[in-house]
């Protein structure tokens, strides 16, 4: 008797079916963490962080669709070589944002980083390659439930951590990016 073998398209609905699982996540994350962004969209344009995301957002519509470009917003690059749209979105003088606070604040959050330089096109890309990172992610480890829990919870802190601090381009990344290696490589495999 032959042996039934399961067709191809089972690692695909895995694929999708942890796709929902994140999509669920972040619905639920966004209706838990909304009192705190109602909290700083309170703040306006009086301090860093909200400023940085809407200006990021008016950058994104004014420089429709690809940003301002590189070392433009949100980052320490672009005050070291004082970037001309803090001044064009009047942002100059918030504190954090501005020279006598040593721009301790312009790095602050990541998103705005990514939709203000990069504009639309930009931001979509990226976030197709963030499916595509996590879409292979799930491929490598496959159906390992635990192992798999862990990589998911981990990616997802990453992309959330990012509304509140620049976690892909400081330092902290090792850590996760070692962690996650760590699951993707458990069994001794090489990648």
């Amino acid at each position: 008797m032959p042996r039934f073998v399961f067709p191809q398209i089972i690692p695909e609905f895995l694929v999708f079916r942890q796709s929902l699982v994140g999509i669920f996540v972040f619905g639920v994350a966004i209706l838990f963490l909304q009192s705190k962004v109602m909290l700083y969209v309170g703040y306006g344009m009086r301090a860093a962080r909200p400023a940085l995301y809407i200006v990021g957002f008016k950058i994104m519509r004014d420089f429709f669709p690809v940003g301002v470009g590189f070392g433009e917003f949100a980052s320490y690059i672009s005050t070291t070589y004082n970037s001309p749209i803090y001044t064009r979105y009047g942002i100059q003088e918030v504190s954090g944002l501005n020279y006598e606070t040593h721009y301790a604040y312009v790095s602050d959050t990541y998103w705005p980083y990514i939709f203000g330089q990069l504009g639309v096109l930009g931001t979509i890309s990226y976030l197709i390659a963030l499916y595509y990172t996590f879409k292979n992610v799930v491929k490598k480890i496959g159906n390992t439930r635990g192992k798999l829990t862990a990589a998911i919870a981990l990616i997802s802190y990453m992309i959330f951590a990012c509304f509140a601090e620049s976690l892909l381009t400081n330092s902290d990344i090792i850590i996760y990016a070692l962690t996650l290696s760590y699951y993707l490589n458990i069994d001794g495999e090489n990648i």
